[in-house]
């Protein structure tokens, strides 16, 4: 299930920000518990082209909301894709280690499979498929 957060859903969005409103935050972690589901958070950073990347804020962000979304929901996987105007990112939290990691490759399920290459695994030269247990 695709849930879009709207203006109502949000309490603060500037050209660098977004903070969206705690009560749109249980509304999906409800979902996503319901139905025994894995979270992929998608945000953009929109002035980013070919090389899209997570920032500072990203990595603080994650490294307080993931661990909590296993407290909640389980293990996951939890990933967090950040889309740029050409590219993308995603990295999925890994709750053994408790570090984030990179994902080696996002597939997109349709009439056609496509395959896209996050940029970290770009950057890293990490361009197997990577089985997450």
């Amino acid at each position: 299930e695709f849930a879009l957060a709207d203006n109502s859903c949000l309490l603060d969005q500037s050209g660098a920000s977004v903070r969206p409103d705690p009560r749109f935050i249980d509304y999906i972690w409800t979902l996503v518990k319901k139905s025994n589901s894995s979270l992929i958070d998608f945000h953009t950073h929109p002035f980013s082209d070919t090389n899209v990347g997570f920032s500072g804020i990203d990595d603080r962000s994650e490294m307080e909301s993931f661990p909590k979304a296993v407290e909640y929901l389980g293990n996951g996987p939890h990933t967090s894709v950040v889309l740029g105007r050409n590219s993308l990112d995603g990295r999925w939290y890994n709750p053994i280690t408790k570090t984030l990691e990179p994902i080696a490759a996002l597939k997109i399920l349709g009439q056609k499979l496509t395959t896209i290459t996050p940029t970290s695994a770009k950057r890293s030269g990490w361009f197997t498929d990577k089985a997450i247990n």
